[in-house]
């Protein structure tokens, strides 16, 4: 599809509110947005000059579009592209708890460990989003999927949003930003795409594997366990129980399973949905158990 041709101007349906400051280089500007007939809030993220003439603009918006119907990913809304000119924006829409890591890190400054009702609900949404990712769904067996890994899974490319039902406890945490992904196409044709991870959730993959997605998933969740916002540091020291003592032996086993150095020997993202599954799982609590901030709110 040309994503040129389907671009939509996006001023002339909705009004900007103000600029929402955002930790990252790999954005021009990210706006609250309010849709001028449903009065609906959305995010508007401009894509820098050199993103959209590099083609980062357009594997975002191409791999959002893909994912559109997956509920753990960040709902893709509409876009703006125009490569001649250099620029191009996503609307996508909000989620009001903002990104994971102010999260993670109200919980380190007070020393405030996480319920593991809350990491289990992490583990398996992000497993949900993997999966959707390269599988599709229903998940799809073999090697004929046409795959997306993300590449850079780590918290400020986690959103939190409002439950979807007041029934449920906790956020819905669903995966964004997807400059970095990577399709089956793109592998194929051998381009060369810039790699743009954060050091201290890589994995160790010398080459390109899909079960990179699941060990950058391990490293979340041992951030969120060992209070930490550089899980690769002490990933050597936890040997057996990445998550911790005060974690259920089955989280542990879990976590270690993701976090195999060999990416063969590695879970996949089939494996870790059917791991899961399995799994005795701690249920209960609720999001007053959080240090969330305010939601975003025009």
């Amino acid at each position: 599809m040309d994503l040129e041709r389907c671009s939509i101007p996006t001023h002339l349906q909705y009004t900007r509110l103000r600029r929402i400051p955002a930790v990252g280089n790999y954005h021009a500007a990210i706006w609250l947005l309010r849709h001028n007939t449903t009065r609906k809030l959305a995010i508007r993220k401009e894509f820098k000059r050199e993103d959209v003439r590099s083609g980062f603009a357009t594997r975002e918006i191409t791999n959002l579009r893909r994912l559109r119907d997956c509920y753990n990913v960040c709902t893709y809304g509409e876009h703006e592209l125009n490569i001649a000119a250099g620029t191009g924006a996503l609307v996508m829409r909000v989620y009001e708890y903002g990104d994971l890591m102010p999260l993670l890190q109200r919980h380190i400054d007070r020393g405030k460990k996480f319920p593991e009702a809350f990491v289990w609900h992490v583990l398996k949404s992000l497993a949900d989003a993997l999966l959707y990712m390269q599988r599709g769904y229903p998940a799809v067996g073999g090697d004929t999927y046409d795959w997306i890994v993300h590449r850079d899974v780590y918290p400020r490319n986690i959103f939190l949003g409002l439950p979807s039902s007041p029934h449920l406890s906790w956020p819905q945490v669903v995966l964004g930003d997807f400059g970095s992904s990577l399709s089956r196409a793109d592998a194929q044709s051998r381009q060369g795409i810039e790699l743009r991870q954060q050091r201290d959730f890589s994995s160790p993959d010398q080459l390109f594997t899909r079960r990179a997605d699941v060990y950058q998933l391990g490293l979340v969740i041992v951030a969120l366990c060992r209070l930490t916002v550089r899980p690769k540091l002490y990933c050597s020291q936890f040997g057996n129980s990445p998550a911790g003592s005060g974690y259920t032996p089955s989280l542990n086993n879990v976590l270690s399973r993701c976090l195999v150095d060999n990416p063969w020997a590695r879970v996949n993202s089939l494996g870790l949905k059917d791991m899961l599954s399995y799994c005795p799982q701690v249920c209960g609590g609720g999001m007053y158990q959080l240090l969330l901030g305010q939601p975003i709110q025009a």
